[in-house]
């Protein structure tokens, strides 16, 4: 850096430093700016973030759904496949040995029994369900008294079965639905030990019964053509979502041919891509918006220069006359500009998350919804970034009104 570049970047901090009251006053509207931007950012971090936790916790966003095609469609006319694809076990281990810890992989037949006690007449038609353990995880369900199906009921032998709430409370007959885990119900012609009971759902309108994917009654099922099992894939993350996606097909296709016309392979992308959207959507309006403020703090700025321009016309004449060229007036004041707006994105940065913590313990505490504050990089290099570009949009007209002042009418300034 030359000397007298060095020397303008002194003097400009100097003039800083001396007038103190002066520096904050016009950092002020920057700082409320920045920290407007920093809070909507946070604010829409923290949503995002939420959404997520929400998407895993409750919805099948995450889920790929690989099912066998069963049908032919021929001239509109629907035609049972003679050579339909049958997933195993083994083929769950197979993928989910190919996606690691990426995804869950679990397999499910389902079907409909009629559900009741021996040598009760009352019976109760219920759906039922043949799966794996970690299906728990695949379908988000909570057990209430119990316990779910676990890796030694993989057993041909095990007959046990884990009944929903609903189906619960039919078989307990207004007593309490718990007290029917430990007593044995026939599932169709098969007689099974109930195990645990699950959790009620807001939208619970079936009864459910999971048993485990190699007992008798899921056997028969599929033995017996009613149904075929499916694979459901649970994404760890919604950022994976593609790649394992991608990944399914390859296994398929390297394992069975041609995935098309043998599998119908479900993929909430498009769901994806409008939550992705809808984010993004939010961050720009509300950005835009304080963008605003971020403009007034700018005009601040400029006033402050133009008035200090004025100020020191003198000063700036004598300079000229000393030998500094326009280029080291304008990094002057272009450095004291920038340092003002610097300043202010520094403060503005804090106060935005501070507003965030603030604004979501309001939102805990009046919905109770778990949302956390929650911040990114880009977030603070956006707010960053936005106030050295007002530092330098709103210092250069003061800047080169400086630079372009004539030594000898500056010196005669009066």
């Amino acid at each position: 850096m030359p000397p007298t570049t060095f020397s303008s970047v002194f003097i400009g901090m100097q003039m800083l430093r001396r007038n103190p009251m002066r520096t904050f006053l016009s950092a002020l509207g920057v700082i409320i700016g920045v920290g407007s931007l920093m809070a909507i950012l946070n604010l829409g971090d923290s949503l995002e973030k939420y959404s997520r936790d929400q998407i895993e916790r409750t919805t099948d966003l995450q889920l790929i759904d690989v099912a066998p095609q069963t049908n032919d469609r021929v001239d509109g006319i629907l035609i049972a496949k003679p050579n339909a694809v049958v997933l195993t076990l083994q083929d769950v281990e197979a993928l989910a040995a190919r996606l690691n810890d990426k995804a869950l992989v679990t397999l499910s037949v389902l079907g409909s029994q009629w559900i009741a006690f021996e040598n009760d007449t009352a019976k109760f038609p219920s759906l039922v369900m043949g799966t794996l353990p970690n299906a728990k995880e695949v379908f988000l369900r909570t057990v209430k008294t119990g316990r779910f199906l676990d890796a030694e009921d993989k057993a041909e032998t095990s007959e046990i079965v884990v009944v929903s709430n609903r189906l619960g409370e039919k078989l307990a007959r207004g007593s309490d639905a718990g007290t029917v885990v430990g007593k044995e119900v026939l599932v169709g012609a098969h007689r099974m030990r109930i195990v645990g009971l699950l959790e009620g759902t807001k939208d619970e309108q079936s009864s459910l019964a999971y048993v485990p994917f190699t007992s008798g009654t899921a056997t028969i099922m599929i033995k017996e053509g009613l149904k075929f099992p499916r694979m459901l894939v649970k994404v760890s993350s919604v950022e994976d979502f593609d790649q394992v996606y991608q990944q399914v097909r390859a296994w398929l296709e390297q394992r069975y041919g041609a995935v098309d016309g043998q599998f119908t392979i479900t993929n909430p992308k498009q769901r994806h891509e409008q939550i992705r959207q809808a984010m993004l959507v939010f961050k720009l309006i509300m950005g835009c918006i304080t963008g605003i403020s971020l403009v007034v703090g700018g005009i601040g700025i400029m006033n402050v220069l133009l008035a200090s321009v004025s100020e020191r016309t003198r000063e700036i004449g004598i300079r000229r006359a000393a030998g500094a060229r326009k280029r080291d007036v304008l990094i002057q004041f272009l450095i004291e500009s920038v340092s003002i707006s610097g300043l202010g994105g520094c403060f503005g940065v804090l106060l935005g998350y501070l507003v965030t913590v603030i604004a979501l313990a309001i939102i805990r505490s009046t919905t109770s919804a778990p949302i956390d504050a929650a911040t990114s990089l880009g977030s603070i290099v956006v707010a960053f970034s936005a106030a050295f570009v007002v530092g330098i949009v709103f210092g250069l007209y003061p800047a080169l009104r400086a630079a372009r002042l004539s030594p000898t009418d500056a010196i005669r300034y009066e």
